[in-house]
């Protein structure tokens, strides 16, 4: 029994001591990385998400007047949701057919047969634009109490609230995060739905373009996701 266990441990020990003569050493490759990343067809950018930038320009104008109570509006600032009767100092906007009302809560996987859910979200979004005009922002210059909008003091900032407390401009702005970008990049975009749709898959491997354009479908849809970030 003890020349038994002696062997096993005297095997053990050269297995340990043993040094594979395959292990590759390290470094001798370099991988540049490109300054910029380019996706060409026919020496023109495959790369389009005009729409999504319209979108995002259209909500930093909109949440920069969230908090001027001397200039902003309601309707004004309802006007900029909904991109009507040209709100927006940028004329390029005010042209768009894109609007970020559209767009919330609008994704094919959970809104396209969910107009109901869709409608409630949309209904908060224009609810914290006028909980903001007409009560936060009538009260900006009192105290804010239980049950009362006004301002607390942040250190060397004000913030402002309803009366139950709520910085209707963050919640505002924040929730765009999840019911515009999240949605339309993850729910949309790049749902299965919407990415594979039809021949898709089949049209890309092949190089098949949309008509008119130098993009797939599929190209275009990634790089719609893509625009949200």
């Amino acid at each position: 029994m003890r020349k038994l266990l002696f062997s096993a441990i005297l095997g053990g020990l050269s297995l340990v001591s043993c040094t594979s003569d395959d292990t590759p050493a390290p470094g001798g490759t370099q991988i540049e990385t490109p300054v910029n990343y380019t996706f060409q067809r026919d020496n023109i950018s495959t790369v389009n998400y005009s729409g999504q930038t319209a979108r995002l320009q259209m909500t930093d104008e909109l949440l920069s007047n969230f908090n001027d109570f001397d200039s902003a509006t309601e309707e004004l600032l309802s006007n900029m949701f909904a991109n009507e009767n040209a709100p927006f100092e940028d004329a390029s906007l005010n042209e768009s057919s894109k609007s970020v009302k559209s767009k919330i809560a609008a994704s094919n996987l959970y809104f396209s047969t969910n107009n109901v859910e869709s409608s409630k979200i949309k209904a908060d979004f224009e609810n914290w634009i006028s909980v903001q005009m007409n009560e936060v922002a009538t009260n900006r210059n009192q105290i804010a109490q239980p049950g009362v909008a006004g301002q607390i003091a942040d250190g060397d900032a004000v913030r402002y609230v309803d009366s139950k407390g709520v910085e209707v401009d963050q919640a505002f702005g924040k929730s765009l995060i999840g019911a515009l970008v999240v949605d339309q990049m993850l729910n949309n975009y790049l749902a299965s739905a919407v990415l594979d749709e039809g021949d898709n898959r089949a049209n890309n491997d092949a190089g098949i373009t949309e008509e008119g354009k130098v993009y797939t479908t599929m190209e275009h849809k990634w790089d719609e996701a893509y625009g949200y970030l």
